[in-house]
């Protein structure tokens, strides 16, 4: 690539990476409902003409927001468990920002969204334990929309009641939900054979 490429490459995930920070800082104080192209422009110190090169609207760039928030917390490899504990404490760390997401929600649009890139994340985690040899004949897609829809409007609640119930014992609640769900799916033998074989 030239340099001059380089440097125009460059130039795009800045701007780009502006106006994410700029989304993400907003909604930790105001509803995602209240804010305007305008303000996140205004807040990243684009311009509009910019703000709409790179997005379509305020929607497509909450989505990658929202990509980029789980893809930090899927950076480091772990197993249900760990995944759990960072879900939740991830939701705990950003519970303004989530809460301002799906505030005033009257459609369920943001919800869904919110939803949408759990599932996404959740896949990926499926994926890597199918090579690790476990097995489920359920398709990843079918479980991990199952297990997220529930998890995110879970979550959800537990914000809307200024995570009144402690960050430690939510994590326990959730991951006996999960060690159920897992026996649901897989048998309690975890797939390995059939009942009474």
């Amino acid at each position: 690539m030239s340099q001059l490429g380089e440097k125009i490459d460059l130039r795009v995930s800045r701007t780009q990476n502006a106006l994410q920070t700029a989304l993400l800082t907003l909604l930790e104080k105001s509803p995602f409902t209240k804010i305007t192209v305008h303000t996140i422009c205004k807040f990243a110190g684009v311009s509009r003409a910019t703000f709409y090169m790179h997005y379509q609207d305020k929607y497509a760039l909450l989505r990658v927001c929202l990509e980029r928030i789980w893809g930090e917390m899927n950076q480091e490899p772990g197993d249900q468990k760990e995944m759990i504990r960072r879900v939740v404490a991830l939701t705990y760390q950003h519970a303004g920002l989530f809460k301002n997401i799906t505030y005033n929600d009257s459609n369920q649009e943001l919800s869904q969204m919110l939803s949408e890139s759990m599932v996404t994340a959740m896949i990926e985690q499926l994926k890597e334990h199918k090579t690790q040899g476990d097995r489920c004949p359920v398709p990843e897609q079918i479980l991990a929309r199952f297990v997220s829809g529930g998890m995110a409007h879970l979550l959800i609640w537990w914000m809307m009641e200024n995570c009144s119930i402690p960050l430690e014992e939510m994590t326990e609640h959730l991951n006996i939900l999960a060690e159920h769900l897992k026996s649901l799916a897989m048998g309690p033998d975890n797939g390995e054979g059939s009942p009474g074989a």
